[in-house]
């Protein structure tokens, strides 16, 4: 069953009495994206009354010494946090990841381009994969010091800037958006790669449009993605059909 169109909790019950596991968890969760059109919810904080029920049902479905990222909004983190801690979870930190915003002129403050993303680890928290994500300078590649020449360099910043990873996507003539908050696959794929190897389990309660699954399948993970919305979840399906 890897992909489930309905209610997150009713999905994760199920896969529960089925005895599935998984070794990652990686969610953009509804956090206040079109929440004045949304068909299931009215607010932010709607989703954030509920986040510690969900995360409950996500730790007994994780194995141990596994990890969970959750892309959250910055009004709402420390909420989150919290969630996560009580669920059973261990945060670790946050990833400030930069965003696409329309670029309008905000008079009332700063313009929002900051995604944070936070982690946490069921257990025990292990060493991550070297995974080829950051060039190392040219600079450095040059210098009589460096003796090894990796191109590569695997000292992960907590800050990710658009030049290396954009936290989601941005629109143009050729490409639409498959979802307003659509998160970019490369960035997702990396947080996989980095804390999971191939055939292991990646979970999304909250999918959308199924980024998350498509970094999975791309990267030779299996995967399961719930989402509560038809039209979504069709997009999803799409998507991966078509990898």
């Amino acid at each position: 069953m890897p992909l489930y169109q309905g209610d997150c909790m009713e999905a994760m019950r199920r896969l529960k009495r089925f005895g599935k596991k998984v070794h990652l968890t990686v969610c953009d969760v509804p956090f206040g994206v079109n929440f004045g059109n949304s068909k299931h919810y009215n607010d932010r904080f709607n989703v954030v009354d509920r986040g510690t029920e969900w995360l409950e049902q996500v730790y007994d479905l994780h194995y141990d010494d596994t990890f969970i990222f959750l892309y959250v909004g910055s009004k709402t983190i420390h909420h989150w946090i919290n969630a996560m801690e009580a669920a059973g979870f261990t945060y670790v930190d946050t990833i400030a990841a930069q965003t696409f915003t329309n670029g309008n002129y905000n008079k009332k403050g700063f313009d929002n381009s900051f995604q944070p993303i936070i982690y946490g680890v069921k257990g025990r928290k292990r060493d991550f994969n070297k995974v080829d994500f950051i060039p190392t300078s040219e600079a450095w590649m040059k210098d009589k010091r460096n003796e090894k020449k990796n191109p590569f360099t695997y000292n992960y910043p907590n800050f990710i800037t658009r030049d290396i990873c954009p936290a989601n996507v941005k629109p143009n003539a050729q490409r639409k958006l498959f979802h307003p908050n659509e998160k970019n696959v490369d960035m997702i794929q990396f947080l996989i790669e980095l804390t999971t190897t191939e055939g292991e389990w990646v979970f999304d309660f909250a999918m959308g449009s199924g980024s998350t699954c498509v970094a999975a399948k791309r990267c030779g993970r299996n995967f399961i993605g719930v989402d509560l919305d038809q039209d979504y979840f069709d997009i999803a399906m799409e998507r991966l059909s078509n990898e």
